[in-house]
């Protein structure tokens, strides 16, 4: 399927064919009818080798989830199934991001603590496998029963200083290995809405 004939489909100026549907469905991870109607949970369970599977040799699959489902639960629960996908180039993930895709994962920011650098509904790109935080950098992480994305500044005595970009939040210091707060992921890429 090309892009061209995927827009055709968006734009509605094109019918696609059940083998054609079959292959968005596996795609984005939806069921046939839910592209069809709109209807029914539009989200199939898949095994997790799933979420990131590649797509022929080129693309692979970043699944992005609703990360207040998984702040009310208090802790990233990938397990639930992802709200929307994202299909990246293989080799943009291991040249520039120099990860893996199953490494990666993509969540919504919610609130005002890291404007102006982070702004509420900027979609975060976001490293599992980069959870060092002694390189100073913008992570999320779970303190208490909430998720949280910050900055976070190593300190002497095993002390980490989560910041946030707006100053009207105060800066928060916290013990690393502190039974409440845990480093989930790295920001590594912030996808920002202009309108």
């Amino acid at each position: 399927m090309s892009p061209a004939g995927y827009q055709r489909y968006e734009n509605g100026t094109s019918e696609p064919s059940m083998d054609s549907l079959q292959v968005i469905s596996k795609l984005l991870n939806v069921s046939v009818e839910h592209l069809i109607t709109g209807e029914k949970a539009p989200f199939l369970i898949a095994e997790p080798s799933l979420r990131y599977e590649e797509c022929g040799s080129d693309l692979s699959i970043v699944p992005v989830y609703d990360i207040q489902a998984a702040a009310g639960a208090g802790a990233f629960n990938d397990d639930q199934p992802p709200v929307s996908c994202l299909a990246l180039r293989n080799e943009f993930i291991k040249a520039d991001l120099k990860t893996t895709a199953a490494a990666l994962f993509m969540v919504s920011a919610v609130g005002d603590s890291m404007e102006p650098t982070i702004r509420s509904g900027d979609m975060l790109l976001c490293d599992r496998s980069r959870k060092d935080y002694r390189a100073d950098g913008i992570y999320i992480v779970r303190m208490s029963d909430q998720l949280v994305v910050k900055f976070i500044q190593a300190l002497t005595g095993g002390m980490l200083r989560l910041t946030s970009s707006n100053p009207l939040y105060q800066p928060v210091d916290v013990q690393a290995g502190d039974s409440d707060f845990e480093v989930l992921a790295r920001v590594i890429w912030v996808c920002k809405r202009i309108v």
